[in-house]
């Protein structure tokens, strides 16, 4: 058996804290986007153990009870922000299953334990070349505001099979991208 370093064991990582919290999250807005296949959702939390970082993720489901599922669902966070005192977490998603379609539905509250997973590491001031896929665009578009905050331009480039499964920044309320993104 090969010894571990700290920063392997879970939920530890030069990015993450070794702590993650298990909270209710008020849905602020959950809807289908307009001649989209994809679901976008605001939760806000009052408290968390710290803020996601981009690449990081949340298990998520309805909090209504009864569940109709078992297991949470994992979803990347699309945005993060502060507001009212709280955190606002955006999350993109298709509404396919019991789960999914169990939370499209949920309009009160869901069940968050998070933020879970490393984060993506921001280790040059090169510009960033951003690679994105339908709804795999999520966690791109905070990884996108984080570079904004840090003045560093980014490029990003999303595609899809369709165009109702293509999501833009804009659509999920995003602000425009560093000066000289594209």
């Amino acid at each position: 058996m090969n010894p571990q370093p700290d920063s392997l064991i879970a939920g530890t990582s030069p990015r993450t804290s070794p702590h993650w919290s298990t909270t209710d999250g008020r849905v602020i807005r959950n809807r289908q986007l307009p001649g989209k296949e994809l679901h976008y959702a605001v939760i806000e939390i009052s408290e968390l153990a710290h803020p996601p970082a981009a690449g990081q993720f949340f298990m998520v489901s309805a909090g209504e009870e009864p569940s109709p599922t078992l297991l949470r669902r994992p979803m990347s966070v699309a945005r993060c922000w502060r507001e009212s005192g709280g955190y606002r977490l955006g999350f993109l998603y298709p509404a396919v299953g019991v789960g999914t379609r169990a939370l499209a539905a949920s309009q009160r509250s869901w069940k968050m334990l998070g933020p879970l997973g490393r984060g993506y590491p921001l280790v040059s001031d090169a510009p960033a070349i951003l690679v994105a896929g339908g709804r795999g665009v999520a966690p791109l578009i905070f990884l996108a505001e984080e570079l904004a905050e840090r003045g560093r331009s980014a490029v990003l480039l999303n595609g899809a099979r369709t165009a109702d499964e293509l999501c833009s920044p804009a659509e999920m309320g995003a602000p425009p991208l560093a000066s000289g993104s594209i």
